[in-house]
């Protein structure tokens, strides 16, 4: 077995002649940034380790020792303190390397976190999957991960990038939901950044300063996921809420609120807002006017820390989305979906499928502010061979609605590679009432072939 080798040769192997490392090491410590480094501990793109039919046939034992193990220590003893290693790709390892290489982490830099993508559970936090955002909120530490365009590296093809607008909203779900957004931006090779990811990251960063207290250090929504206008985070005593659908003079609500209210501003620009608050529903006038900032953001201010009993409400101003993470399932099952598109793009879905053939169900509680007639929209997935499903729709019991998903969304396997999804009308039910009550989707037909994977359901008040 040949003896270790020093790796790191960019000094003497490249015109560049120079440690850029180093160099980024010298520049976070004049900026008081803590420095991190990225590592695949398994996947190399230029070794044997057996991930790549096209490189030559060795043990992952002998990377592991001769390679892997040297590189690390390299970043953890030439670089000065570091603050994290983001482990990638664990692939095969067994929990004894993964703890091999924490404890070399911990015996050179101790205070330096680990995610969980060093394998076998043994991380410092749990890092979520490429491009995914829950929509149910998630205990302990976590982070969410995303790119500024589809891209990881630089691609120049690649120029589908997150405009400003996209990245707040991406970074004020996450918080809402209890994590740390982590932004990927993939420079040129000439050591550049693309001038319109410039542009838009400074513009979310002008954005942020106009009210930081409401993005760093604040909590986690109390009501675990985002409402049809945006989205709450919590600083103390204050709700922020952050608009990401501004409609003039319309209404937004807030529900099972236990606290009193004390003020209700636009943060920046201190408007007094009319409210009415009654029974815990907090009733908010949008000014009549366009928006003025990125995000607006409107601060509740309550007489403590939030008490709040989460529900979901059925917005007679906006359409509402019934998420498959918030169902009880019965007779079907719980399953997530992921796969990759263009440029390492990944996509997410949490899905009610696996239905029994006739009494499959999943059900919703949920709490209609208005009553009236609400458009009903099925967001699924079905094989190309499915001969189609048939639902009931219950609205408790006042009325019901005859689902028929007969259209195939175009994927050759219901759990293949890439499935498609489609969102599709499907009716209109009549909502008698408001307040409390059971919305259930049961399976009332035998398919014979395929499968229906149901990612959500959409309630839109109409003037009908």
């Amino acid at each position: 077995m040949k003896p270790p080798r020093s790796f790191f040769n960019i000094t003497s192997a490249t015109p560049f002649k120079r440690d850029p490392l180093k160099e980024l090491a010298a520049a976070c410590e004049k900026e008081g940034i803590g420095l991190g480094f990225y590592y695949s501990q398994f996947q190399d793109w230029h070794e044997i380790n057996n991930w790549s039919k096209d490189l030559p046939k060795q043990s992952f034992a002998a990377y592991f020792k001769n390679k892997c193990i040297p590189q690390v220590k390299e970043l953890l003893t030439n670089y000065g303190p570091i603050s994290l290693i983001w482990f990638d790709t664990p692939g095969e390892m067994t929990k004894e390397q993964s703890l091999e290489l924490v404890k070399l982490v911990k015996q050179y830099q101790p205070r330096a976190l680990i995610n969980s993508r060093i394998g076998n559970g043994v991380g410092d936090y749990e890092t979520y999957g490429d491009h995914e955002i829950p929509v149910k909120n998630v205990q302990g530490l976590w982070e969410a991960i995303n790119t500024s365009n589809d891209s990881w590296g630089f691609a120049w093809y690649d120029e589908n990038w997150k405009t400003a607008d996209v990245m707040a909203r991406d970074l004020v779900s996450v918080i809402a939901r209890g994590g740390n957004y982590m932004l990927n931006i993939g420079p040129k090779a000439d050591g550049t950044l693309p001038k319109f990811n410039v542009d838009q990251i400074l513009t979310v960063g002008k954005w942020i300063r106009q009210y930081p207290d409401a993005i760093y250090g604040a909590k986690a929504s109390p009501w675990l996921q985002a409402f049809p206008w945006g989205d709450v985070t919590v600083t103390k005593n204050n709700l922020n809420l952050f608009v990401f659908d501004w409609k003039p003079g319309a209404s937004i609500y807030l529900t099972g609120i236990g606290n009193k209210i004390k003020s209700v501003v636009t943060k920046g620009t201190n408007e007094q807002l009319k409210y009415s608050f009654n029974k815990g529903v907090l009733k908010i006038e949008l000014p009549v006017r366009t928006s003025k900032q990125l995000l607006e953001c409107i601060r509740v201010e309550l007489d403590g820390e939030p008490r709040v009993q989460a529900s979901m409400a059925i917005d007679p101003n906006y359409p509402t989305t019934l998420s498959a993470a918030f169902a009880t399932p019965e007779g079907a099952a719980f399953n997530k979906l992921s796969w990759m598109e263009k440029f390492g793009e990944w996509k997410h879905r949490t899905v009610i499928n696996k239905w029994n053939q006739q009494d499959g169900a999943a059900s919703w509680e949920v709490n209609f502010l208005e009553p009236g007639y609400y458009q009903v929209e099925v967001d699924y997935h079905a094989c190309k061979d499915s001969d189609g499903t048939e639902f009931d729709l219950f609205n408790n019991a006042s009325d019901t609605l005859r689902l028929y998903l007969t259209a195939t969304t175009g994927a050759k396997e219901a759990d293949g590679d890439r499935p498609r999804f489609r969102r599709t009308k499907v009716g209109i039910i009549k909502v008698a009432a408001p307040g409390l009550t059971k919305i259930s989707l049961i399976r009332r037909n035998a398919a014979q072939k395929g499968d229906i994977h149901i990612t959500s359901i959409q309630l839109n008040k109409t003037n009908y």
